[in-house]
């Protein structure tokens, strides 16, 4: 998964730290997995789930889970986070249990001819591939990046699609990003020059925020790690594996 740290200064932090702890004056976390920390090419990552709960003056709470990731860097002696992600789950609140509540609407099962088919990599000849699949809410997230390197260019295909828990596409886009690359030792630096879009079959809607934030990333780099056969993707962590199609 692709996801773009914003960088806040730390007054910025400071003022959204403050406005949380207002509304949320009463705030209760404990951490209920071991935390495992590992090393990310220069970075390190720390997960651990926390079982929070909050509550405001005027008697909301709201509780659940949250599964953390830290991506942290030691700069000038200092560990810093850099990058931090979040999924909450098994969230409840004072105005979801004071709701009346009403049963899931039923979705008819699909036909077996309408089964799932794995996202196509329109590369061909030799890519490295990273896949990822994750449930957010009760949808399935999956995603499929390939990059093809050839004479000093590259090609970028990457794939995101949500599933609903009947197993239908709710949408399906894929991104063609092309542009020049350049290698010093190991390291891979991908310049992203050209964007472009294509649907699968029309399935399904569009998902505004990844096409935004792919957007936001013409004209920047990418950089990747060579490690044996594989890369490493050194700005969001994910290994390709090396494929021939």
């Amino acid at each position: 998964m692709w996801v773009s740290p914003i960088r806040k200064t730390r007054d910025e932090i400071i003022a959204e730290t403050r406005a949380y702890h207002t509304k949320w004056p009463t705030v209760s976390e404990s951490i209920i997995t071991p935390i495992t920390v590992k090393r990310t090419g220069n970075d390190y990552q720390a997960t651990y789930t926390v079982k929070f709960r909050t509550e405001s003056a005027d008697g909301e709470w709201s509780e659940g889970n949250n599964d953390l990731t830290l991506t942290l860097q030691i700069v000038h002696g200092t560990i810093e986070i850099t990058r931090q992600t979040a999924r909450v789950y098994g969230r409840q609140s004072s105005e979801s249990a004071a709701a009346p509540q009403t049963p899931p609407p039923i979705e008819p099962a699909a036909p077996k001819a309408a089964a799932l088919r794995p996202i196509k990599i329109v590369l061909s000849g030799t890519v490295w591939v990273y896949q990822q699949s994750q449930r957010v809410e009760n949808n399935r997230t999956e995603l499929l990046d390939a990059v093809k390197l050839a004479n000093n260019r590259f090609e970028y295909q990457k794939t995101f699609r949500t599933i609903s828990p009947g197993d239908r596409v709710i949408h399906q886009q894929t991104a063609v990003i092309k542009g020049t690359f350049t290698r010093n030792g190991d390291m891979l630096s991908l310049h992203f020059a050209e964007l472009g879009w294509r649907s699968a079959d029309e399935i399904g809607g569009q998902n505004k925020q990844m096409m935004r934030l792919l957007e936001s990333k013409v004209g920047q780099f990418l950089r990747f790690r060579i490690q044996g056969q594989n890369i490493v993707c050194v700005d969001f962590p994910g290994t390709f594996v090396r494929s021939n199609r």
